[in-house]
């Protein structure tokens, strides 16, 4: 049978595997669409011939459109392309500028228009073979007299940097090939070991992995105090948060904080909501992040403190700071925390223990009993209630309270002190605390 972790280094491992050939896939998708662009990028510009450019008449069927042109003369056409930047809100122009200009590159009998970044006195161009824009196409060609019109070549030329897209695409292509092999690369072994996975390595931080996987198994197998919560679960020992790429398993005695982070989000300042998310930090210095609805982020942070209730839970900047600075402070805190806890709960075991199964006499019932009135105890009380009493009362009682009322109100109240504190003592000699 398979175990947990097993089930997650075969999740994990598929889904990196499948993402990344689907990016790969896309990639040559890309690269096949791209595929005539990139031969005119590497091997253009090509020469072409007068007879061959005057006889084109749709430059999408030509393979070596990237072309280097040599005219008679070059004629200005008062046309260029206008940028305009406007107002976000009122849409009106806030202001133009010139983006390029279009010429008309006389060959033969035959004109080229010419689309280039600035005015241009020379005849030789290099630029790519396009169709006209519509609204060049209307405003230049239509509308013009008659035999101009149809001297017009019906494509033009545009001179203005070709490769540079190729650079920017070449910038994204690469990398991307290289990650999603370095990925699938990186999947497949280990698929084929699954020691190297991620999950492997950080169980060993608990301990031999093989053993660490074994003990998380036969809890989540047991069902023994298993909880499911929003996007992870707990086992009696440990904190489990699968996501796509990868699954945390956290034991629950090296948490050190939780706190619930409250996002706004809003769009022109106007807001559109709120999401709610877990942080879990460990005391290796990782912060887990659980993504859910305030009732989800409630949910596993009130889990995690009925198990681990000496964790620090919620979130200050001074903690922040602190964490960031000076961790093992925040460290040492915590720890200190869980003594006291463990202490304080040893303490009232014996105490339950000593209540349930040692067999008082006579004259120690009435001990208890007399002391426990002066303490005001009431039926079943633990450490902590003889503690909040005793303090309460020798703050009520204490002699300077009464010192100016005179003499006898002050030595009733030192007997009324020593009594207290004589009952106190007894307490604490039968149950055993600080």
């Amino acid at each position: 049978m398979e175990s947990l972790i097993d089930t997650h280094i075969r999740r994990t491992n598929r889904n990196l595997l499948l993402t990344n050939l689907g990016i790969f896939a896309f990639l040559v998708f890309v690269s096949w669409a791209s595929y005539r662009y990139y031969y005119n990028f590497f091997y253009g510009p090509f020469p072409i011939s007068r007879s061959d450019l005057l006889s084109l008449s749709n430059p999408q069927s030509k393979q070596e459109y990237f072309v280097a042109v040599h005219g008679d003369t070059i004629l200005d056409t008062g046309f260029y392309r206008v940028e305009q930047t406007l107002d976000k809100y009122t849409k009106r122009v806030e202001s133009e500028s010139i983006t390029g200009y279009y010429e008309l590159l006389l060959i033969d009998q035959r004109l080229l228009i010419v689309y280039t970044e600035r005015p241009s006195s020379s005849i030789d161009f290099v630029g790519s073979l396009e169709s006209i824009p519509d609204d060049l196409q209307e405003e230049l060609v239509d509308k013009s007299e008659s035999p101009l019109r149809e001297a017009i070549l019906p494509f033009m030329l545009d001179a203005t940097s070709f490769r540079t897209p190729g650079y920017w695409g070449l910038l994204f292509l690469i990398p991307a090939f290289a990650f999603s092999l370095w990925n699938i690369q990186k999947s497949v072994r280990r698929f084929i070991n699954p020691s190297l996975h991620p999950i492997y390595k950080s169980l060993q931080r608990y301990g031999d992995p093989l053993e660490v996987a074994r003990s998380i198994d036969n809890e989540f197998r047991s069902r023994e105090l298993l909880v499911q919560l929003p996007k992870c679960f707990l086992t009696a020992s440990w904190l489990v948060v699968p996501t796509v790429f990868r699954t945390d398993f956290v034991h629950l005695i090296y948490i050190l904080w939780v706190y619930k982070r409250r996002t706004k989000h809003s769009v022109n300042f106007i807001p559109i909501g709120t999401t709610f998310t877990a942080v879990i930090i460990t005391r290796f210095g990782r912060k887990i992040e659980i993504h859910s609805t305030e009732l989800g982020v409630n949910r596993i942070l009130e889990a995690l403190y009925q198990r681990v209730p000496w964790i620090q839970i919620g979130y200050s900047d001074e903690l922040e700071k602190i964490f960031r600075k000076n961790p093992q402070e925040l460290i040492a805190y915590v720890d200190n925390r869980r003594e006291e806890y463990r202490s304080q709960r040893e303490a009232e075991e014996d105490f339950k223990q000593s209540q349930s199964y040692n067999a008082p006499s006579d004259e120690d019932l009435e001990k208890a009993k007399r002391y426990g009135k002066v303490l005001g105890l009431h039926g079943k009380v633990t450490i902590d209630d003889i503690k909040q009493n005793y303090r309460d009362l020798i703050a009520k009682y204490h002699p300077d309270k009464v010192q100016h009322l005179g003499e006898e109100l002050q030595r009733m109240a030192e007997e009324k002190t020593k009594e207290i504190n004589e009952a106190y003592e007894y307490f604490k000699k039968k149950y055993s605390f600080d």
